[in-house]
């Protein structure tokens, strides 16, 4: 499909009028209250998307001298994911699938709605979910559930989406992720399936059981074999759908620029990958002798800007992303990621099979979205890099987080948050105490009109602030 965006109009279907007599006097007998969900699903899918650079800022693969300096020195507010206007649309794909019996939209649906459900607890702990999305029964002050019942939830409906989607079932259309390819759906809803199990595998005793199973059983759970199934985006090269970064003034400012620790980890592990992620020095090039400098994170906005001499001795962020971002991908996940959680369970002897070939194959497959697949083997027997079953846990930690840089939004910063790995520095500007933060704030909004349910949860949960442990980090 070439265009998505004749598809945004349709948001207004997930507003509802706040009463009956309200909805029956201020309904347009012209305008269809229902949606079929071929139309409905292109704009989903494009909302659901993050190909930002905030998750990459908070983990240190880059430096905010300027823009985002607060997220950079972990002065946190709002949280980035309250994803409820997008879940309506989730929603509806789902409703509107059972109307017209179409248990393959139905089951995309199910795995939109867990994937934002996901990503919006995981920013803040407790959220609204069981009755959340009730509007239309007149459910509008939603109560909170505790993460733990969120997470369980989660968990049922990508079990559902899997017994749903059919290869063999009814066809679907106006699908700009896989082409309508049901299979690739299933491999989707599976590996996220694994991501969530292994979020949760300190937390809920059979989460390790319930991996081995699902590696296990290829034929009912077929996960990700290789790029050609990851999730992720191709943007086109018209506006308004290109890459988001592209043209961005800030990029060429160096108001974000390439991150001290990923710099110094690239260029120890000689990591060929450093050249698609980041520029060498402006100085440098001009003198000949390219070499790339990253900039410390969570310094202050004025060391941030004369680290090292100044912008022209800093490392810009590579110019595909903003001046020729043309076929760059919003990732949902990667093939990449999926085998560095499976080389993680075999390393912790959850599943069999060989860590060591699962990190392999998760480092080749960064390596080959990069277009460097001629230089992977070489790198690969690498001092740092050839895999050591000693430190086998934070070799796999350090490689998924190179792998993540700008791409699958805050997911890098909610699998560090697990591990604790690799380190992350507070700076010398931290503006939180010397602390990197463990959630966002919950919404303005939520105090402003759901006051009474907002203040039972932080009763429950502690204060509503960074730094108070949500339960993925009791």
């Amino acid at each position: 499909m070439k265009k998505y965006i004749f598809i945004f109009a349709l948001i207004l279907l997930s507003s509802s009028s706040c009463t009956k007599d309200f909805e029956d006097t201020n309904t347009n007998k012209n305008k269809p209250e229902t949606i079929v969900p071929n139309l409905l699903l292109p704009y989903l899918t494009y909302s659901v998307v993050d190909a930002g650079v905030g998750g990459s800022v908070v983990t240190q693969h880059l430096a905010a001298r300027d823009w985002v300096v607060s997220l950079g020195r972990y002065d946190w507010y709002s949280t980035p994911y309250w994803d409820y206007s997008i879940l309506r649309n989730a929603n509806n794909l789902i409703l509107e699938a059972e109307n017209v019996g179409n248990d393959n939209f139905k089951g995309i649906g199910l795995i939109f709605k867990c994937y934002l459900f996901a990503r919006t607890t995981d920013c803040v702990g407790d959220i609204p979910f069981s009755d959340a999305l009730k509007g239309k029964e007149g459910v509008y002050m939603a109560t909170y559930d505790k993460q733990e019942d969120v997470y369980v939830g989660l968990l049922a409906f990508l079990e559902q989406a899997n017994d749903l989607l059919d290869v063999d079932g009814v066809p679907i259309s106006g699908d700009i992720l896989y082409n309508g390819d049901i299979l690739k759906w299933k491999k989707f809803a599976n590996s996220l399936h694994l991501r969530l199990l292994m979020r949760v595998s300190d937390k809920m005793p059979d989460a390790k059981t319930k991996i081995k199973t699902i590696v296990d059983n290829p034929a009912k759970y077929p996960i990700f074999e290789s790029n050609d199934d990851m999730a992720a985006l191709t943007y086109l090269p018209d506006s308004p759908n290109r890459f988001p970064s592209y043209n961005a003034p800030g990029f060429d400012a160096g108001e974000v620029v390439l991150g001290k620790a990923l710099a110094d980890t690239l260029l120890t592990y000689k990591d060929p990958r450093i050249n698609a992620m980041a520029q060498p020095t402006l100085s440098s090039v001009n003198s000949g002798t390219p070499e790339f400098v990253g900039v410390p994170c969570a310094m202050s906005k004025e060391d941030a800007v004369s680290y090292n001499g100044g912008r022209e001795n800093q490392s810009l962020i590579n110019k595909r992303y903003s001046h020729d971002p043309v076929g760059e991908k919003g990732i949902y996940m990667s093939y990449a990621e999926l085998q560095f959680i499976l080389a993680e369970a075999a390393q912790k002897n959850w599943i069999s099979g060989s860590a060591k070939a699962y990190y392999e194959n998760g480092i080749r497959g960064s390596f080959e979205y990069y277009g460097l697949s001629a230089k992977v083997d070489e790198y690969l027997i690498g001092e740092n890099v050839v895999f050591k079953p000693s430190k086998g846990l934070l070799q796999i930690a350090v490689q998924k987080w190179i792998s993540f840089y700008f791409n699958t939004g805050y997911e890098v910063f909610f699998d560090i948050r697990r591990t604790g790995m690799p380190y992350l520095y507070p700076g010398t500007g931290n503006l939180n105490g010397g602390k990197i933060p463990v959630r966002w704030k919950y919404p303005d909004t939520e105090q402003n009109y759901n006051g009474n349910n907002y203040k039972q949860a932080i009763s429950l949960q502690g204060e509503d602030n960074t730094n108070t442990p949500i339960w993925l980090t009791k």
